[in-house]
């Protein structure tokens, strides 16, 4: 075996190295020398390689039997620098391998990085034929190696990646790495199959991954503002069955909301529109509707008095309404001393009132359900109008009825005399009869009852 020279690339051959020179050719934009670079490492796999054994093993006779046995192995790499998208001079190298061997694995250094570069490897096998390899490195990363398997099923691959670029009108740096994945699937579902490599075609495979229909999932969706719905998206062959990988692209029409690139959509204002998504030129539409609310349930103000309701649910026109009453009962206060009403009963701008009674016609409608108070009634004796009265009896230093036959006296003036027999104080009877004094000092009173100039009642009392 022959070794060349150089000293930046190294080739093993089954348990056999040898080290190759890089050489820069062609053209392109951009320098290897400041780009950032990488190594790939490669094995390659002729089946020329079974050829020129038949041809060894057939006898003593045959011209194979007495070749020197080596082949020349023309190595290429092509591709875009990452960092500005511009074709790199290609990384080139040249080795003589053992056919008997079968295979060989190379290792090449200063290989710019970047994605989706494309590996050509050419031996002339008995001077008869020429086999050229071809396989895609998925991504070169700095001052790491990629390794990559170079025989027919990768040369089968690349030559479909590359006429789907061609036929795209894009670089095969920008060939979808699912795309690529897709496509070997494919081959190797045909191998299985018992198609030969040798046999496909890249107009064949690009059919199998070319889309005629697509499904959308949900076909229609009803969404709450600020809430998000997950679209799905299947695409099939003319043959229907499902395509993954190709490019796909996702929008929404209107100012409903917004899309993710996977499909997820977020509803961001009340209105109607449609989720389109796009696979291979294929494009299918689901309608969605962005609502306020669904159910009542949405609705929920936080407020226990409250009854929500969702009126129009998952329409455009659907509106949250949280009422507050539907009759007076449901505003009652257990209070005594309001008067509970729901106004605007059963509508959004129903609301309780609580007004103080304004009229009475005994204590006990006065009742404010506490102990610690006096509750009254008290009669305007010359208009007749009633009112409550609620002191505390913290506060009453002096009370007690006027009766005449054990009948209440109400609207009888009762007045409190001190010592020097000075009035302190006028007061009335409610309409129970019953009168009292607040705060008064200690001392002993004289308390007068008249009404209608004529006197009910007089009796002493002693304050402590």
């Amino acid at each position: 075996m022959k070794k060349t020279t150089g000293s930046v690339i190294l080739a093993t051959l089954g348990a056999v190295m040898l080290l190759l020179p890089l050489i820069g050719c062609g053209g392109g934009g951009g320098s290897t020398k400041s780009a950032p670079q990488g190594f790939v490492s490669a094995r390659v796999s002729f089946e020329g390689t079974k050829a020129h054994n038949k041809a060894v093993l057939k006898g003593a006779d045959s011209a194979a039997a007495t070749a020197t046995g080596t082949v020349v192995v023309n190595i290429t790499i092509t591709g875009y620098y990452s960092e500005n998208n511009t074709i790199f001079p290609t990384v080139a190298a040249s080795i003589e391998i053992d056919p008997m061997l079968g295979y060989g694995r190379v290792t090449l250094a200063q290989v710019p990085i970047g994605i989706n570069h494309l590996l050509t490897a050419a031996a002339t096998f008995e001077g008869e034929f020429t086999e050229t390899l071809k396989a895609i490195i998925p991504e070169v990363l700095e001052g790491q190696t990629a390794e990559a398997v170079v025989n027919q099923a990768s040369t089968v691959v690349a030559d479909a990646a590359i006429l789907y670029a061609e036929n795209s009108g894009i670089t095969l740096a920008e060939v979808p790495a699912s795309l690529i994945s897709t496509i070997e699937g494919i081959v190797q579902a045909l191998h299985s199959q018992g198609i030969p490599y040798s046999s496909m075609t890249s107009e064949e495979i690009l059919k199998l991954i070319q889309v005629a229909s697509v499904s959308i999932s949900p076909e229609s969706a009803i969404v709450e503002v600020g809430s998000t719905q997950q679209f799905s998206v299947t695409a099939y062959n003319q043959g229907g069955t499902a395509v993954t990988g190709v490019p796909t692209t996702w929008s929404v029409t209107s100012t409903i909301g917004t899309i993710t690139s996977d499909g997820l959509f977020t509803a961001t204002a009340v209105g109607s529109g449609e989720v389109t998504v796009s696979v291979g030129g294929v494009s299918a539409t689901a309608a969605v509707t962005v609502t306020l609310c669904t159910a009542n349930a949405d609705c929920d103000d936080n407020n226990a008095l409250t009854t929500d309701i969702c009126e129009n649910g998952g329409t455009v026109n659907a509106v949250c309404n949280n009422i507050r009453c539907y009759t007076d009962a449901e505003c009652n206060d257990s209070k005594e001393l309001t008067i509970d009403t729901c106004t605007s009963a059963g509508t959004p701008s129903a609301a309780c009132t609580y007004a103080n009674r304004t009229s009475c016609s005994m204590n006990a409608d006065c009742n404010d359900a506490d102990a610690g108070t006096f509750d009254s009634c008290f009669s305007d004796c010359d208009t007749q109008q009633t009112s409550c009265s609620n002191i505390a009896l913290s506060t009453i230093s002096v009370m007690g009825p006027v009766k005449v036959n054990s009948v209440p006296v109400s609207c009888a003036v009762v007045r409190i005399y001190n010592d020097a027999l000075t009035v302190d104080e006028i007061t009335y009877t409610d309409i129970d009869g019953n009168y009292y004094y607040e705060n008064v000092p200690s001392g002993t009173y004289y308390i007068l009852a008249t009404k209608e100039n004529a006197t009910l009642e007089s009796t002493t009392v002693v304050v402590p």
